[in-house]
This record gives structure tokens, C-alpha cells and sequence, in this order.
């Protein structure tokens, strides 16, 4: 070999091509026997983790239930279930729905009769409103007939 060449020899080439693909085989290996792993455990550990989440949202609905259950298997929670969910009334009580008035959904545009209407219309809702909830018994059938004196 000559001074002051770069050159490589012959005879090492073919044993640093060799080692180049020994290296390159060994780097194959070592991802698949460590990169890969590692990288599914991590998901393994992610799809653990929202799992543990979702057992214990899931735990806390069944604990409800099961108070629901047993809350129904007493009498005392069967007659509150019966009046909740049925409105069951008992012998001498008397029932009174409570209605909520709905509210002004009526949009006017702007005009000069416009104004004037939704002021009258305002008006009569709130006076309907107020005339509602000074009467103890909306219902007519409940409500008992005036005694003469």
C-alpha cells in the first residue's frame, strides 16, 4: 500500500462488509427482542389503566343498583318507589300537581305594532303566573264548594 492513499485494502473489504451486516443483524435482534416488547407492554399498561377506570365507574353504578335493590325489597322503599314513579296517593291525602308555566317563547321582530304586542303578551303571562300561584288548588274537582252562611 502506498502512503497517501485512502484506499482500503481488498482483503478487509470483505470482512467490514461482514461486520457492517453482523451489526445490522444484531441491531434486527436487539428491536426485536427489546424495542417491540417494550412497546407492547406500554400498551398493554395504557389498555390496564383505562380498564381499571372503566371497572371502577362500573363498580360504583352496580353499588347503586344494589342500594336500589335492597332499598325496594322494604316496604317502606316500595310505598316511596310507588309514589315517586306512580304517584300512588294514600287513602285520606290529596294530590296537587304543581304545573310549570312555560315561558315567553315568542320572538317579534321589530316593527311599530310589534312592541305593543309582546308588552300585552308579557303582561298576560305574568298575570296568568301570579294568578296560578295564589290558587292552593288548581284542580276543580278537589277544590270543595263554598258553604253558605
Amino acid at each position: 500500500m502506498r502512503a497517501g492513499t485512502d484506499r482500503v485494502p481488498r482483503r478487509r473489504l470483505p470482512s467490514l462488509a461482514l461486520g457492517g451486516l453482523a451489526v445490522l443483524v444484531a441491531g434486527a435482534f436487539a428491536t426485536a427482542l427489546l424495542v417491540l416488547p417494550v412497546k407492547a407492554w406500554m400498551n398493554q399498561r395504557h389498555a390496564l389503566s383505562s380498564s381499571s377506570t372503566e371497572l371502577q365507574a362500573l363498580e360504583e353504578a352496580n353499588r347503586g343498583l344494589q342500594a336500589d335493590v335492597d332499598r325496594l325489597r322494604t316496604r317502606p322503599g316500595i310505598a316511596q318507589a310507588a309514589r315517586e314513579e306512580l304517584g300512588v296517593v294514600k287513602r285520606n291525602e290529596k294530590a296537587y300537581r304543581v304545573l310549570v308555566l312555560p315561558t315567553l317563547t315568542a320572538t317579534f321582530p321589530d316593527g311599530w305594532l310589534y312592541p305593543t304586542i309582546k308588552t300585552l303578551v308579557t303582561e298576560r303571562v305574568a298575570t296568568i303566573g301570579t294568578s296560578a300561584s295564589q290558587s292552593a288548588d288548581p284542580d276543580p274537582r278537589t277544590t270543595p264548594a263554598p258553604t253558605s252562611p
